[in-house]
């Protein structure tokens, strides 16, 4: 509901306009507790994120540290304030082509998909039956014309990046991060 995703959020300088409200260590621990049983194999372990470069400075003078966090064929991103130590946004990713790939007669598509909606859900404060509508929004990223959507006040969407030397190193990442009304509207995010 709109009042779990503004309990989830709080206003910033950043960019953005808003961060959430939670640090790197609470958002491992939530999506941990979404993980079921026969999942473990999936859980986050805090030590085994890593700084991506220095802290950078944004557009409006907020220092950013970039974090990712690798598990297999999927990778976990975050964007986190220095000073504050609470996350702008955290995405979801992998290869196009492991994306588009089977493992054990099942869909690559799937397992990210899951992945990604469980992140989205974890650091959004959105409750368990929220998770299936998260990833229907994740999907819809990778087949229509838009690859960002807004939902309960977050912006989820699809980046890409190619690589121009192979191909199969082509890259997808899900993202998820709440923006003020202004930036929704100027973005004309539906």
């Amino acid at each position: 509901t709109a009042d779990e995703a503004a309990k989830a959020v709080e206003e910033s300088d950043n960019v953005n306009g808003m961060r959430f409200d939670m640090t790197l260590l609470q958002f491992s621990q939530e999506f941990n507790k979404g993980m079921s049983a026969d999942e473990t194999a999936s859980m986050m372990d805090i030590r085994k994120w890593q700084m991506n470069g220095k802290p950078e400075t944004d557009e409006n003078g907020v220092q950013v540290q970039y974090w990712y966090y690798e598990a297999g064929d999927i990778s976990f991103t975050a964007t986190v304030e220095v000073q504050s130590d609470k996350l702008m946004n955290v995405g979801c990713g992998t290869t196009m082509s492991h994306f588009m790939g089977m493992t054990n007669n099942q869909n690559n598509s799937d397992a990210v998909l899951d992945q990604a909606a469980q992140m989205a859900a974890a650091v959004c404060g959105l409750p368990a039956d929220k998770t299936k509508t998260v990833r229907d929004i994740f999907y819809r990223t990778t087949t229509g014309s838009d690859d960002t959507y807004w939902y309960q006040g977050f912006v989820f969407s699809l980046s890409k990046k190619t690589d121009d030397e192979d191909n199969k190193n082509n890259m997808m990442l899900f993202r998820v991060f709440p923006v003020t009304e202004k930036l929704k509207d100027e973005w004309k995010l539906k």
